[in-house]
């Protein structure tokens, strides 16, 4: 089968849209008419992954900063007093988020 330059750029770039590895079961396919799988790219899809991408980067950032936190709360517990301030406020969180529970309107 004999093809102009044109025409083969254009099957060429078809083809390599298409599923099929090799090129004569993409090409046997166009000719009889059969259906033809094309690869379809999803651009929102791209875009949620990149996003998630930045997520999941910045979530390792803060697991670090976190783990640094620990780390350095592991330390402080060996100090006497820190350790007799945590004790006195270690409720402190739940009596703010008493204190706002009763401010908010029902």
């Amino acid at each position: 089968m004999r093809l102009t330059q044109a025409e083969y750029d254009t099957l060429q770039a078809l083809y390599k849209q298409s599923f099929y590895r090799e090129r004569s079961v993409y090409l046997r396919r166009v000719l009889l008419r059969k259906e033809v799988l094309m690869k379809y790219k999803d651009e929102s899809a791209g875009e949620i992954l990149a996003a998630l991408l930045r997520i999941k980067n910045e979530l390792n950032l803060v697991g670090n900063n976190f783990n640094l936190a620990v780390r350095v709360l592991h330390t402080l517990s060996q100090i006497a007093e820190f350790r007799n301030w945590f004790l006195q406020h270690q409720n402190l969180p739940q009596t703010i988020l008493k204190k706002l529970e009763e401010c908010m309107p029902n």
